[in-house]
Order: C-alpha cells, then structure tokens, then sequence
C-alpha cells in the first residue's frame, strides 16, 4: 500500500484518482466522439429515470440506452437526448452494440470486468 502523502487523507488521494475519463469512439456517420465516464450521481440519476418500468428486460434496455445517452459526446455536447432512446431499436445492431459496450465498458459495466 502506499503511503499517504503528508497532509492528504487517504480519501482525498481515492476521490482524486477517481475522476471520470474519456475515451475517443468513432461513431459511424459522425466520427470521433468523446465516451465520458459518468459520475455515480448521473448514473443514479439514469436509475431513478427507469424506477416505474415494470418490465425487468426493457428497465435493462432503458438504463443501457439511458447511459449512450448522458455519455456519449461531441465537443462537449450531447449526441443523443432522451428523446432518441426509441430510435435505438429501429437502427443497425452492430452500430448500437459497438456504442453500448464502448459505453458500459467505461462506466465499468461488462463481462470483461467480471461484473
């Protein structure tokens, strides 16, 4: 284990490495845009949204898109809004696959991680 620093509790030296990152996706029909890592406020925020849904496999589509949604950027804006959730449904699985893992994976999400 590493030893605090002088003066820096271990949690701050914890919240300090635990600021959300980016990562470059390329996006078919727009090109390079920006996967943010959100916060566990927004993604509680995305759970909260989807509480009512009775249906068990929708209330697990909705918080998957509900995540494209809020991280997927391009110059610091928003891509989708909550709007375009159904239109995942009616566009090419590939394009939505390669979104949705690039999405779950940094919010620490997939088979990969062990989760």
């Amino acid at each position: 284990m590493t030893k605090p620093i002088k003066g820096t509790s271990l949690a701050a030296m914890f919240f300090n490495a635990a600021k959300p990152k980016t990562e470059t996706f390329n996006l078919l029909g727009v090109g390079q845009v920006d996967i943010v890592e959100l916060t566990e406020g927004e993604v509680s925020e995305v759970r909260k949204s989807i509480d009512l849904e009775k249906d068990v496999a929708l209330r697990g589509k909705l918080f998957g898109y509900g995540l494209v949604v809020k991280s997927t950027k391009k110059d610091g804006e928003p891509i989708f809004t909550a709007q375009d959730i159904p239109l995942f449904s009616g566009a090419a699985n590939a394009a939505v696959e390669s979104l949705a893992a690039a999405v779950l994976k940094i919010n620490g999400y997939g088979a990969q991680l062990g989760n």
